[in-house]
């Protein structure tokens, strides 16, 4: 087992060694220093944009790998005309092998499906190489740990241990620590480092992508008291959807737009629409106004040839109070008790953008602690298979709720939302589908086991203690306060549910 002492020290010294480091050095950092605290290698494999691969980094070929000045002779390569030969982690098969310097193979790329690494990532765990958890593997060596920016899935770590560590609690804690801080330095190399952008993507990406990703905000996030979750598809040729989503003390914002087109121009509309609703959120304006910078900027810009639908909300996490302004978009939904899906009610307003200077309305609802608040776009319910057929919102909602009641975290449900919406329309969309998902536990925090299973956190994991007192301090009840039963359809301000 690796000492505590020897562990504390290897991690203090990644962390003094890593302000002026690149990306591509992270592996040779680590390859450095990990041995000392008993992990002999310590290999990073991240995700893909669309969540189905996970790519060795510093593997040569997947444009990571940094082969240093000594190498390139002062001269230029003959790269047969190909640009410097750097090409996109697709380029390799799921599988390649590489021989590394310990005499072990290496798999350049691994499927998210059906492989150990993958079941680390979907599941939030620890596993064997044999893909048994920790606790039940006699006397593995080497195991994938889930690599996490908070809740934020970015990938797994394979870690050769010295020892075996299987029925060794402090050592499963330090694989913790370890994938925790290597997250951090890869979210702090990923924003510069275009070698990252090549690794994670398995082909080229469109202008109006390139833009949406860049401005979105990461795709989980959670508090105490709230889990966000989005997916986004076709990620490489996303034209017109963008999400965003933002904390403010005790107040959630969630925005979702839809801009008009399939072509760059609806690229720059989304990106106005994000930009303009962001800058006026956070001069704490209320989310009319909000909406009517969106109008302004895209008719300044378009002259109301090009407008975006949307929905603009905000949750007290502390009350359940749902705030919300709807623009031409299709209504949100709230998933109730596992089990029961109810579009909510709000006179809609016209697109933003189309100059009509008709007034919006502000809708309110109370939320139900454990309530799943559903976002979505057209893209989604719409879709047509070859049979003609269109996904439709009752088969949208069946399969939230379904995975639901499987224990499945919201990320992974989302994942295979998406990946059964591509195959239901044969892998090919004509229009962007985009899910933005908020579940709210109540006015009190989650207890930490909820955490894990709802994010996919890795098990076991020593909690915050201000997470633990936030969990065990009871919050009073008063007169309205939030989780009362409230039926469908009773009556009350615009917005209840139908």
């Amino acid at each position: 087992m690796p000492r505590a002492a020897d562990h504390g020290r290897m991690l203090g010294d990644l962390i003094t060694a890593s302000p002026v480091i690149t990306l591509e050095q992270l592996p040779e950092m680590l390859a450095e220093h990990t041995p000392r605290a008993g992990w002999p290698e310590v290999l990073v494999y991240v995700v893909d944009l669309q969540q189905t691969v996970l790519s060795l980094l510093g593997a040569d070929g997947t444009g990571t790998e940094r082969r240093g000045c000594e190498h390139q002779g002062g001269g230029r390569q003959d790269d047969g005309g190909q640009g410097g030969g750097r090409r996109h982690a697709g380029d390799r098969k799921a599988g390649d092998r590489k021989t590394s310097g310990r005499g072990e193979e290496r798999a350049r790329s691994l499927p998210v499906e059906g492989t150990a690494a993958g079941q680390a990532f979907q599941l939030g765990r620890i596993v064997a190489d044999s893909g048994e958890p920790l606790a039940e593997e006699p006397a593995a060596r080497r195991w994938w740990v889930p690599l996490l920016d908070g809740t934020e899935r970015l990938g797994v770590l394979r870690v050769t241990a010295d020892t075996d560590i299987s029925d060794d609690a402090q050592a499963a804690q330090q694989l913790r620590n370890l994938a925790g801080l290597i997250a951090l330095l890869l979210v702090s190399k990923q924003g510069s480092s275009d070698s990252y952008a090549q690794l994670v993507r398995r082909r080229g990406m469109n202008v109006a992508a390139e833009m949406a990703w860049r401005l979105m905000p990461p795709r989980t996030f959670a508090t105490d008291r709230v889990l966000i979750s989005a997916v986004m598809e076709p990620a490489y040729e996303v034209s017109g959807d963008v999400f965003d989503y933002g904390v403010a003390g005790d107040v959630v914002h969630l925005s979702l737009f839809d801009a008009m087109g399939h072509d760059t121009a609806a690229g720059l509309t989304a990106s106005l629409a994000v930009a303009a609703s962001r800058s006026h959120r956070r001069q704490d304006t209320g989310l009319l106004e909000a909406a009517q910078a969106v109008e302004r900027a895209l008719t300044e810009q378009f002259g109301g040839g090009r407008y975006a639908t949307g929905i603009l909300a905000e949750l007290n996490t502390c009350t359940g109070e749902l705030t919300w302004t709807n623009h031409g978009h299709h209504p949100p939904v709230i998933l109730r008790r596992g089990r029961t899906a109810l579009p909510l009610r709000c006179p809609p307003a016209p697109p933003m953008g189309t100059d009509l200077g008709l007034p919006a309305e502000l809708c309110h609802s109370r939320l139900e602690p454990g309530d799943r608040l559903l976002l979505y776009t057209d893209g989604i319910t719409e879709a047509r298979n070859r049979q003609g057929e269109e996904f439709g919102l009752d088969r949208f909602t069946g399969f939230l709720t379904r995975h639901h009641s499987t224990g499945l975290s919201v990320p992974e449900t989302l994942r295979r939302l998406i990946r059964h919406h591509l195959q239901h329309h044969q892998g090919h969309l004509n229009d962007d589908a985009t899910v933005l998902l908020l579940e709210w536990n109540g006015p009190t925090a989650y207890r930490p086991t909820d955490v894990e299973a709802l994010a996919g956190l890795p098990e076991y994991t020593t909690p915050a203690d201000s997470l633990r007192r936030a969990w065990e301090t009871p919050t009073p009840a008063g007169p309205g306060a939030p989780g009362e039963p409230r039926e469908p359809g009773e009556p009350g301000t615009a917005g209840d549910p139908d």
